[in-house]
């Protein structure tokens, strides 16, 4: 009788955890997990703005409806989609004490009937989905919000700015202040605010920007033909690097321009009936890519005690929406929100068309995907380079 009541027991355990992991997701894979760091410093665009624009005189803002609505509470932060991006599930997994280090079976111990087994595990799981539940903060805040405390500031922040480009020229065109030289000088500003706590050594800078300069680049004439950008746009990647290695950055992350050409709204302006990807943008992209892959080559050589990292997200990203329906995606083309998929920022709002499900589409707007996707490629981030920092 005993050994039926254990055996039933564990059933309810198994049932239990599975259960949860249906709602939160599976807990990381065995030798999956990225390397521990004591803070993540985000500089770029709208790809790792957590809401500095709303503190910014510029329309390229997210901080009404429906930007948000599957963030937690459902309120619009003034990030660019359905819910968090990627520096937030970046953070969750390479900040110490964001993920627990002890598995279920360490953790709950079943040698004997435990009636709160089912519970044990529930708050494993939720510990690794949750840095909350660890008492660490979850999401990057917005370096500009003023009220965040030195704790809250000693784990990360963003600096980023949507719209904001390596060339300044994209930053008058999108209409924001926070150049690559501005967001440096915030940094600097963001260091005194520390109280005297110096930023540790293994904090991780990571580097976004690039999508608006190739947008740029073919709207505004700048004179520069298609290589000539690229490679002026690898040199202000290489000013930055350098900016912050000054700065005291030792482990660096640079994230390489995606498939421009295959966002929705390039795919509607410059792909034709059939709204294709825009070759040419991808061209300069993988341009760029390349000449950026050879300089950070030179620059690991040079800078002793330096290591950067340069993420493919082009072939990322590529692979997320070429194997959309692979991935439980049933649109990976289009944008959830706007008329005809041309809309973002302001464009996207409350009174856009919206899909059912953004979970079920690659993009949230015509530019930013869904929080769903972005998990995905933070995934595969973790796994092809931070695992190994």
């Amino acid at each position: 009788m005993a050994t039926v009541i254990i055996s039933y027991l564990l059933l309810l355990v198994l049932a239990g955890a599975v259960a949860v992991e249906a709602i939160l997701g599976a807990p990381p894979a065995p030798g999956t997990s990225a390397a521990k760091v004591p803070a993540v410093l985000a500089f770029g665009d709208s790809i790792v703005d957590t809401g500095n624009n709303n503190y910014l005189p510029t329309i390229v803002r997210s901080n009404f409806p429906p930007y948000g609505r599957d963030f937690p509470g459902g309120k619009a932060t003034g990030r660019f989609s359905d819910g968090k991006i990627s520096i937030d599930l970046l953070e969750l997994a390479v900040v110490e004490g964001c993920a627990p280090e002890d598995t279920p079976q360490t953790m709950c111990q079943i040698n004997s009937i435990h009636v709160n087994s089912i519970i044990c595990m529930h708050v494993w799981i939720q510990q690794w989905r949750a840095a909350s539940a660890l008492g660490v903060k979850e999401m990057v805040p917005p370096y500009l919000n003023k009220s965040l405390s030195t704790e809250e500031l000693k784990t990360g922040v963003s600096f980023a700015s949507a719209g904001s480009g390596y060339d300044n020229a994209t930053c008058r065109t999108m209409m924001t202040p926070l150049t690559v030289e501005r967001q440096l000088q915030l940094f600097d500003e963001y260091k005194a605010r520390l109280a005297g706590a110096a930023v540790p050594d293994r904090a991780l800078y990571l580097l976004c920007w690039g999508t608006n300069d190739v947008i740029q680049h073919f709207t505004v004439s700048d004179g520069m033909t298609e290589p000539e950008y690229a490679d002026f746009m690898a040199a202000r990647a290489v000013a930055a690097v350098r900016g912050l290695v000054a700065r005291g950055a030792r482990l660096l992350v640079v994230v390489g321009a995606p498939p421009v050409g295959c966002v929705p709204a390039q795919r509607i302006i410059a792909g034709g009936v059939r709204r294709q990807c825009a070759t040419p943008r991808n061209q300069v992209a993988l341009l760029y890519n390349r000449k950026l892959g050879q300089e950070i080559g030179r620059l690991n050589a040079k800078l002793a005690g330096v290591k950067i990292v340069l993420v493919d997200l082009y072939n990322i990203l590529a692979d997320v929406m070429h194997r959309y329906q692979a991935l439980g995606f049933k649109n990976g083309k289009d944008a959830c929100c706007g008329y005809i998929g041309l809309a973002a920022s302001v464009l996207c709002n409350f009174a856009s068309p919206l899909c059912n499900d953004p979970p079920q589409y690659v993009f949230f707007d015509s530019y930013h995907p869904t929080e769903r996707a972005y998990k995905l490629m933070v995934d595969e981030v973790i796994k092809r380079y931070l695992r190994f920092l």
